[in-house]
């Protein structure tokens, strides 16, 4: 019915479909993945669909709060209830705005992270101006909206070696 040639190319041509409705299809599966379920599975955070929200955690929970500054090795904690509770508001308000899985590979190191303690867990995620990882996930949110957690630093480092 065909020639060889034509059947050949019809073949050719159907595969090549076929392999782009499996790549679309994966593509929304790992989309899908990275929009609902990638911070389903920790202590600290929330799955909310279509939210953006990452963290909800319960302040009356938490014992206290460290951050350290990769750069330099500085380590603060924070114990009082009162900045415990603005650093902890702060994380619950992040939404973020896209997020895309960790590279696998080793980096030279990261900026700045945050130890969370409550009295029977100890939760760590690193963090710069406009993104935190969690569980191999990188969320993207405001610039700058860290900005706060890393000026707490800066004060209280100031603080300490005055």
């Amino acid at each position: 019915m065909f020639e060889n040639g034509s059947q050949k190319k019809l073949d050719m041509a159907l595969s090549k479909k076929v392999y782009h409705i499996f790549g679309i299809g994966g593509n929304s599966i790992l989309g899908i993945y990275i929009s609902f379920l990638a911070t389903r599975f920790s202590v600290f955070t929330t799955y909310e669909p279509f939210s953006g929200k990452v963290f909800s955690i319960d302040v009356s929970t938490i014992e206290s709060v460290k951050i350290r500054d990769g750069n330099t090795g500085d380590k603060v904690k924070f114990p009082e209830k009162g900045q415990v509770h603005s650093i902890i508001t702060s994380l619950n308000n992040f939404r973020y705005d896209f997020c895309i899985p960790k590279i696998p590979i080793k980096t030279g190191g990261w900026s700045y992270k945050i130890d969370i303690e409550s009295e029977d867990t100890i939760a760590s995620y690193y963090f710069n101006d406009s993104w935190i990882t969690v569980n191999g996930f990188v969320f993207y949110g405001d610039k700058q909206y860290f900005q706060l957690f890393i000026a707490e630093l800066a004060d209280k480092r100031a603080v300490h070696s005055s």
